[in-house]
């Protein structure tokens, strides 16, 4: 299970975002049901290995997330809008609540002594 608690308030957010996002896109966007379920499904189990924790996880979706903001600036016009909410989830991922999160070990208490 996940431990709520642990959870930073900036991943949480992220994926609330992504989620509900996502959820927009599959009730406005037509097409094959079975592909709408199964896009569903893919974003449902990515944000529960987030959430669990995973480290490999979150380097590949910062990876991802940053080339992508990259090539959409490069590529496509953009509005003031997309180009804040492409800083903003890529800020979340990378704030350190969130990569302390993700570390590989806890911080030992003498390095949190000084």
């Amino acid at each position: 299970m996940i431990d709520w608690r642990r959870v930073p308030w900036s991943l949480g957010l992220y994926i609330l975002w992504t989620v509900g996002l996502s959820g927009w896109l599959v009730f406005h966007v037509s097409g094959p049901i079975t592909a709408r379920v199964l896009f569903s499904a893919i974003v449902l189990t990515w944000a529960f290995f987030m959430l669990k924790g995973v480290r490999w996880l979150w380097i590949a979706t910062v990876v991802v997330s940053v080339l992508s903001f990259i090539s959409s600036l490069i590529t496509d016009p953009q509005s003031w809008y997309g180009i804040a909410g492409g800083v903003i989830s890529i800020s979340l991922l990378l704030l350190p609540t969130t990569r302390r999160y993700f570390a590989s070990e806890p911080a030992s208490p003498r390095v949190l002594a000084g």
